[in-house]
């Protein structure tokens, strides 16, 4: 993951705190940006 983010543009140091986070933040954070959205 930590290839794949910084091939992208993403800082390192950002990269490598992402990429030790749990698959499980990912699709939490993904539900909160959506339930966002449908509100604006």
């Amino acid at each position: 993951m930590f290839s794949e983010l910084t091939a992208n543009g993403v800082p390192a140091a950002v990269a490598q705190r992402l990429a030790n986070l749990p698959p499980i933040s990912y699709l939490f954070a993904s539900f909160l940006a959506t339930t966002r959205c449908k509100r604006c």
